[in-house]
């Protein structure tokens, strides 16, 4: 559920030197549009107990998403 965008210009992503990482998935987006319109939403999903993972839960978090069921 994490995307990662090649920002270096010029470049596809094999060649890219810098990388932006970015909340995807479908549910995760869905969920997200759910609650900016104001209702309410959660996920439910495993993710790993890393840096990758706290990341996408934090975004769900700030994002007024649901992760009592992650």
């Amino acid at each position: 559920m994490v995307d990662w965008l090649a920002t270096t210009k010029g470049t596809d992503f094999i060649d890219s030197s810098t990388f932006v990482k970015s909340l995807g998935g479908n549910g995760a987006n869905v969920a997200i549009a759910l609650a900016r319109l104001g209702t309410p939403a959660r996920v439910l999903a495993k993710v790993g107990a890393d840096p990758h993972g706290q990341y996408l839960i934090d975004v769900l978090k700030h994002e007024h998403v649901d992760v009592s069921s992650v």
